[in-house]
C-alpha cells in the first residue's frame, strides 16, 4: 500500500529499514523524491528499485541506492505515473548482489 502522510511515517520508514524481507510499497509521484531523502540515511547502501509506469508504454526502471535514484529524479523536471518501489532487506547490499 501507500506509506503513511504524516501520522506514523517515521515509524514506517524505519521499520521498513529494519526489515529482513524485501518490501515493496506504493508512493505518489509527488512524494518520491521526499520519500527516497528519508530511507537514504536509514538505508545506506542497500539497494532500492523504483519503477514507473510499469507494464506500460513508458515503463521506467531505477536501480541502485535510494540517495542516488531521489538524485536521478532531481533532474527531471517531474516525476509522474504510478511509482512502485522496492527495498532490500537487511544484509543485502549494493557490493552483495555485484
Amino acid at each position: 500500500g501507500f506509506l503513511p502522510l504524516k501520522k506514523h511515517r517515521n515509524a514506517v520508514l524505519a521499520r521498513i529499514a529494519a526489515s529482513a524481507e524485501t518490501t515493496f510499497f506504493y508512493e505518489s509521484p509527488h512524494r518520491i523524491v521526499r520519500t527516497l531523502n528519508d530511507l537514504a540515511p536509514l538505508l545506506g547502501d542497500r539497494p532500492v528499485v523504483l519503477g514507473r509506469e510499469l507494464t506500460k508504454l513508458f515503463e521506467t526502471v531505477y536501480r541502485g541506492i535510494a540517495a542516488s535514484i531521489a538524485v536521478e529524479l532531481q533532474k527531471k523536471a517531474a516525476v509522474k505515473g504510478e511509482v512502485v518501489v522496492a527495498v532490500a532487506g537487511t544484509g543485502i547490499t549494493i557490493k552483495s548482489i555485484a
